[in-house]
């Protein structure tokens, strides 16, 4: 895959067990595939069983970019049910996921 211009970036750290450990997400700008498909680049770095670096695609850019902030809130959701607390970067500050995912509270 080709790198991807970065239309959201964001880096926080996630904790659990006692173990802080910094992530990084991006989304990249949607892009046409040429496929009569629009994609984003969605990258998560930080947890080793769940970095994953994956096209994903809808059937124009609005609906691609829409469908990779669900998977973004998914990831999210499952992470904090495995144990994972989300912090600012170097503080005791909480990363308020909730700001992004109004629904966050919700089972995902």
């Amino acid at each position: 895959m080709a790198t991807r211009t970065k239309i959201i970036s964001v880096v926080f750290d996630a904790v659990a067990r006692r173990k802080r450990t910094p992530v990084c997400i991006s989304i990249s700008r949607p892009y046409d595939t040429g496929k009569d498909a629009w994609a984003c680049l969605f990258v998560f770095s930080g947890i080793e069983e769940e970095e994953e670096k994956t096209e994903i695609l809808g059937v124009d850019a609005l609906q691609a970019m829409i469908l990779n902030l669900s998977w973004l809130r998914h990831l999210l959701a499952r992470l904090r049910k495995k144990g994972y607390e989300f912090y600012e970067t170097g503080s005791r500050e909480r990363f308020m996921v909730e700001r992004y995912f109004d629904t966050f509270t919700r089972d995902a």
